[in-house]
């Protein structure tokens, strides 16, 4: 799930950025505004900052990457194993979150099942202090 800038493609607008990750998690926290609220926070953070951003193929397929330069790879996955915990412990499986994270960033589905051992790992660590004021 990383990348350092190879994906060749149209680089997306931060909104549109926005819109296509946020929209596709924000169905598992109609439940709870508050919890929304938060992870919306979050995603427009990340994007504004460049941590996350995304890019549209030749196919028309939209990938997103994280910027390596700016989050190492420990620290991304921390980051999204609390995303899980804190926000879609309660109405996602993990398993099915790795699924959705590994087609937004066109990542090799053989690669889920250490994808998921990864974030197990992390669930339960603090995540970078730039992020702590999201939880």
């Amino acid at each position: 799930m990383e990348n350092n800038y190879l994906f060749e493609g149209e680089p997306l607008s931060k909104e549109t950025c926005f819109k296509h990750l946020y929209i596709t998690f924000k169905l598992h926290l109609a439940t709870d505004p508050d919890k929304n609220e938060k992870f919306r926070l979050l995603t427009e953070y990340m994007i504004n900052e460049n941590i996350v951003g995304a890019v549209k193929n030749s196919k028309g397929k939209v990938v997103f990457f994280y910027n390596k330069n700016l989050i190492t790879k420990r620290e991304f996955y921390c980051l999204l194993a609390n995303v899980y915990v804190r926000f879609f412990g309660t109405s996602l499986a993990m398993k099915m979150y790795v699924s959705i994270g590994c087609a937004l960033f066109d990542h090799d589905i053989k690669e889920l099942r250490s994808i998921y051992v990864t974030m197990r790992r992390y669930r339960y660590k603090e995540p970078p202090e730039l992020y702590t004021k999201y939880f």
